[in-house]
């Protein structure tokens, strides 16, 4: 559990800060309103606030704090549930930036030699999160019958290291049918990633990882987004986060009328409600060619 992390005073980021206010709280229960409302008011002052993922883990935290509190409280072994006056910080949604086709293909332009350029490619054809993408392995790929399977995802924790897991949902396990562009930039990639090994020499740590630091390790994920930033400037794009280019696939593939079945399985969505509800900027759109289509039909 992270309260175990070896330095968790280095882990003040927008969840773990939160977290931390939280198990504070709880262990210091005599003095738990004041306390937490004295924390979450530093976090606001700092002008921190959740997104809705980051919110949904904390949420998580609160409920199996509250369930083991509720237990603690039937044993006679604390007076009350302090969990129950927790009020978690404001969420915010982040507003998902989209690139259109010939934005994607100037990225991809921009982006030809870089260290990140098939992590892109990869990115745009397949909707998988940078976790994803940063622990997918060689053997993950079906070179034969075009397929990448996802299964596990990598997280980089501060003052502990990176931690692999298996995805977030059981449908985020998945298969996805690649083109054979993709497939082909793989294999160059894979061509100049021995010769980046050989170059490491001694220093290289095989791991088999395929889109790899320079001596064969996880990428740090500030590193991925400093050159995708670059990569934007490069282009003349707007500002973006990396995890954009999932939603960029999705919307494109959306306008295109591909199913909304066919997304969610791609994207690795648990229900076809959270795709439709995460696009639904894409519905309108969708609904008047429907609506033409209706029109044409009539008048044939």
């Amino acid at each position: 559990m992270a309260l175990f992390v070896e330095r968790p005073v280095e882990w003040f980021g927008d969840v773990p800060f939160a977290l931390f206010c939280l198990l504070a709280s709880i262990i210091f229960a005599g003095f738990l309103s004041v306390l937490l409302s004295t924390l979450l008011s530093v976090l606001r002052m700092r002008g921190m606030s959740l997104l809705a993922s980051q919110a949904s883990i904390l949420n998580d935290c609160k409920k199996v704090l509250h369930q083991a509190l509720e237990n603690a409280v039937k044993w006679n072994v604390v007076p009350r549930n302090v969990a129950k006056l927790v009020t978690l910080p404001r969420v915010e949604r982040y507003d998902a930036q989209t690139l259109t086709v010939e934005q994607a293909k100037r990225l991809l332009e921009a982006a030809r030699g870089s260290r990140i350029e098939v992590m892109i490619l990869v990115a745009l054809n397949t909707g998988m999160r940078r976790g994803e993408l940063s622990a997918l392995r060689w053997d993950d790929i079906d070179f034969q019958n075009e397929v990448i399977f996802v299964h596990r995802t990598v997280n980089y924790v501060g003052g502990y290291g990176f931690v692999e897991t298996e995805p977030k949902t059981r449908a985020s396990k998945r298969k996805i049918a690649i083109s054979e562009t993709v497939l082909g930039a793989l294999k160059v990639h894979r061509e100049r990633q021995e010769q980046m090994r050989l170059k490491a020499g001694e220093k290289w740590c095989e791991q088999g990882i395929v889109f790899c630091n320079m001596y064969g390790g996880f990428m740090y994920p500030q590193v991925i987004q400093v050159q995708f930033h670059a990569l934007l400037v490069k282009a003349g794009l707007p500002d973006m986060r990396f995890h954009d280019l999932r939603h960029t696939m999705a919307t494109m593939l959306l306008e295109a009328d591909v199913h909304p079945k066919k997304v969610q399985e791609r994207l690795g969505h648990s229900t076809i409600a959270i795709t439709m509800d995460t696009y639904s900027h894409v519905l309108p759109s969708m609904h008047q060619d429907v609506a033409r289509k209706l029109d044409d039909l009539f008048k044939e």
